[in-house]
């Protein structure tokens, strides 16, 4: 892991074009948070918390969520490209057109969400 981010709080941060290259983040809250064209390369989170968060036209690659919480959170056009999902809740969130290709789920759990324009593949 190239940068961790132990226990940090981004609130009403907006990420736009940015690269994130084998980042852990650890017990991070984002807080109103905008991704804009965002790429996660081989990132790790591990008990984050996304509380109303916009991920538009993002892009995650070899990601791997443990623990997570996505409460009200956004997905615009997202990709998800051989994504490991572990014991994540997704919390009335909305999936807006986007891709999972090559994704797993172990013990994830979905309340009150809604999906339009999806594209799945493999191993949901």
């Amino acid at each position: 892991m190239n940068v961790r981010f132990n226990g940090v709080r981004f609130n009403g941060v907006r990420f736009n074009g940015v690269q994130f290259n084998g980042v852990q983040f650890n017990g991070v809250q984002f807080n109103g948070v905008q991704f804009n064209g965002v790429q996660f390369n081989g990132v790790q989170f591990n008990g984050v918390q996304f509380n109303g968060v916009q991920f538009n036209g993002v892009q995650f690659n070899g990601v791997q969520f443990n623990g997570v919480q996505f409460n009200g959170v956004q997905f615009n056009g997202v990709q998800f490209n051989g994504v490991q999902f572990n014991g994540v809740q997704f919390n009335g969130v909305q999936f807006n057109g986007g891709q999972f290709n090559g994704v797993r789920c172990n013990g994830v759990r979905f309340t009150r969400y809604q999906a339009q324009n999806q594209n799945v593949s493999e191993n949901l």
